[in-house]
């Protein structure tokens, strides 16, 4: 299981990290409100870290930020490369998080895909299990990621969803 790059004051941290779907059904919006309420309620979550993607990522977020209290859960937003390269939408849900992380790889034509997997590796590394709002296709950036949770060992729950 790889340990990734939490930060040295989190190492005890439990981190539920999140993959979603940018393309949702209108159902799905509750079912990863309904998930979102119990997650940020659980006594045990310490923190949450999101894609910060448009779509699932942000549902879920907006939902974290709704059912929380006094900053509790952590809520922290990853994104591959600056916020300001993320779609307009995503922003102002973003901003509203306790911690913003750019890990600064553009995103460019020629390797798009890279620097979202490097994104998503980045979620799965820090994360003491992986909460996937997941349709079952796995061809999808989600379903990339949930095989990669899977791959190195870190628990996934997977909530079904209609969309993706």
């Amino acid at each position: 299981m790889s340990t990734g790059p939490r930060p040295a004051d989190r190492l005890d941290w439990q981190i539920a990290s999140i993959t979603a779907h940018r393309e949702l059904a209108a159902s799905d919006h509750a079912v990863i409100q309904k998930a979102m309420q119990t997650l940020v309620k659980h006594p045990d979550v310490d923190a949450i870290y999101f894609g910060g993607a448009r779509g699932g990522d942000t549902v879920a977020l907006q939902a974290a930020l709704y059912f929380r209290t006094d900053q509790r859960p952590w809520l922290t937003v990853v994104v591959p490369d600056k916020l300001q390269h993320q779609p307009a939408e995503t922003h102002v849900w973003s901003r509203k998080a306790d911690e913003i992380i750019e890990l600064g790889n553009p995103i460019t034509r020629d390797d798009y895909f890279r620097s979202y997997t490097i994104r998503d590796q980045y979620l799965v590394d820090v994360a003491s299990y992986l909460v996937a709002f997941f349709s079952g296709n796995y061809k999808s950036g989600t379903g990339k990621t949930v095989r990669m949770a899977e791959k190195d060992g870190v628990q996934v729950h997977k909530v079904k969803v209609a969309g993706g």
